[in-house]
C-alpha cells in the first residue's frame, strides 16, 4: 500500500489486508457491519471482501444486503444499502460531508503511518463505525531494524451449544493476537457461563471485552479494545 494513493485505489490493489480492529456504536451488532462492508467491497471488486465474508462465515450470520454503487473513487464510496444512504471513506471525506469522527491521533495516526487504512461508515448524519485495515503480516514491509507486530486475527463466533467452545479456543490458537468476537444471543445463561469458563481454562489469561448484550470481544493481553459509546 502507498500513502500517496487514495484510499479506494489502496482498496482496490491491496489484496492481502486484514482487519486489525473495529468499532461500532454502543449495541449496534458487529457482524451487520461487516456484512455491509464486504457487500459494498465485492459489489466493487476489491479483493479484501473475500476475507471478511469468511469471517461473517465463522459468526454464522451472514445477511444478504441489496447494494447499489452511486459513486466510488478517491477517497470514498456512497451507496445505498436495503434502501438506506450510506458512505465509506477516510476521515477527510467523512468529516467533508459536515460529520464528527471521533478520532484519536495517538492511535489513528500512528496506525495510518504503519501502512494501515482506517475507513469509517455513516450515514447522512452520524458516523457509524470505523474499521481498521492492515496488511497480513507476511506482506507488511520491513527493514526497521526492530520487532513488528502483525495485525490482529479477528473471527466472529456465534455460539448455539457447549461445543462451541471448541470453536473459540481452535480461533484463538491461531497466533500471538489472535482474538474472537464471541455472540452468545442463542444460548441460555448456563450454557454461556459453561463456554466462557471452558475458554479460561484453557486461557487464564485472556480478557473479555463486553461490546453488548451477551456478545464479548476476547482477546490476548497484549491487543487493546476500545469501546466508544453512544451519545
Amino acid at each position: 500500500m502507498s500513502n500517496n494513493n487514495s484510499l479506494f485505489e489502496n482498496l482496490k490493489n491491496s489484496g492481502n489486508l486484514r482487519i486489525a480492529g473495529v468499532k461500532i456504536r454502543g449495541n449496534d451488532d458487529i457482524q451487520v457491519f461487516l456484512s455491509l462492508v464486504a457487500a459494498v467491497f465485492e459489489k466493487l471488486g476489491m479483493p479484501v471482501a473475500e476475507y471478511i465474508k469468511s469471517l461473517i462465515a465463522v459468526g454464522g450470520s451472514d445477511k444478504n444486503m441489496e447494494i447499489e454503487i452511486l459513486s466510488s473513487g478517491g477517497d470514498g464510496i456512497c451507496f445505498v444499502a436495503d434502501g438506506q444512504k450510506l458512505f465509506l471513506g477516510d476521515y477527510g471525506y467523512i468529516s467533508g460531508m459536515g460529520l464528527t469522527v471521533t478520532r484519536k491521533p495517538e492511535v489513528d495516526d500512528e496506525f495510518a503511518k504503519s501502512d494501515g487504512l482506517v475507513v469509517i461508515l455513516s450515514s447522512e448524519t452520524e458516523a457509524l463505525a470505523k474499521m481498521y485495515l492492515q496488511m497480513a503480516a507476511d506482506d507488511l514491509p520491513c527493514g526497521c531494524g526492530e520487532q513488528c507486530e502483525g495485525p490482529v486475527a479477528l473471527k466472529l463466533i456465534e455460539a448455539e451449544t457447549v461445543d462451541d467452545a471448541a470453536k473459540v479456543i481452535d480461533a484463538l490458537r491461531q497466533g500471538e493476537n489472535a482474538s474472537v468476537v464471541l455472540n452468545c444471543e442463542k444460548t441460555d445463561e448456563e450454557t454461556a457461563k459453561i463456554i466462557i469458563d471452558t475458554i479460561k481454562a484453557e486461557f487464564p489469561n485472556v480478557q473479555f471485552h463486553q461490546v453488548a448484550h451477551k456478545t464479548c470481544v476476547i482477546t490476548p493481553e497484549n491487543v487493546t479494545v476500545t469501546i466508544e459509546k453512544r451519545n
